[in-house]
């Protein structure tokens, strides 16, 4: 009886042990979609998020661009918050190598990267003029100086 309990305990944790490990394979599928039509070519962001989904703290990118800046927002792993000043300019060091000759804004914040990716939708689905997008793109700017 004490056997059959024994194995039965270790066959759960075994079956335990093996679904959660297989969720880092998630991990490569990050949240990326690159964005292809705009009357402003999205290409500098989607070379941007291709830069950056690969390193091992970002969890997820967004990001959009204007004919002479690029605005990205990052999710943090919540332990690499601890060096989030060092990882951004991490980033944006990479993304200027990417994008050059654009201004690169980037922030880890929330609401930055939720204002991102409803721009990112937007221009996705209902393809934006010029003027949409920079006025978007002006709010998120000043939202991201609200923080210094």
């Amino acid at each position: 009886m004490r056997k059959n309990y024994l194995y039965t305990l270790f066959f759960v944790f075994s079956l335990i042990g093996g679904i959660s490990g297989c969720t880092d394979q998630n991990k490569e599928q990050l949240k990326t979609s690159n964005i292809h039509v705009s009357s402003t070519s999205q290409k500098p962001s989607n070379t941007a998020k291709e830069a950056i989904k690969n390193m091992e703290e970002v969890q997820a990118v967004k990001a959009v661009n204007s004919d002479k800046e690029v605005y990205v927002a990052v999710k943090v792993d919540h332990f690499d918050r601890f060096r989030l000043k060092k990882l951004l300019k991490t980033i944006k060091s990479k993304v200027q190598k990417q994008v050059r000759g654009k201004e690169v804004y980037v922030s880890a914040d929330k609401k930055i990267y939720m204002l991102l990716s409803d721009l990112e939708n937007l221009i996705r689905t209902k393809k934006p003029g010029e003027k949409t997008i920079e006025s978007k793109l002006k709010v998120i700017k000043s939202e991201m100086n609200s923080d210094i």
